[in-house]
């Protein structure tokens, strides 16, 4: 399960100076290919199960939540490491 917290600007519509929420599990397949030292390319697809997002005012009180469609993401990443 992963959970992340995000701020919210104070001009939003949403919930001024507040936070959202976001729980879900991402269980995914990944490649990765080193063509050279340094370069590495990554092919794969990931699965978000289970998300869930939850706005709080700026008190931590929660204001509203909103389950998601589980849904897929085609990942394609290419890295440099030194």
């Amino acid at each position: 399960m992963d959970i992340r917290y995000y701020s919210l600007a104070k001009d939003n519509d949403l919930e001024p100076e507040g936070y959202v929420k976001i729980e879900d599990l991402m269980p995914g397949l990944k490649l990765e290919y080193v063509p050279i030292q340094g370069l590495v390319l990554s092919l794969g697809v990931r699965e978000f199960v289970g998300r869930k997002m939850i706005v709080f005012d700026h008190d931590k009180n929660e204001q509203t939540s909103k389950d998601v469609k589980e849904s897929f993401a085609c990942l394609f990443e290419m890295e440099c490491r030194f």
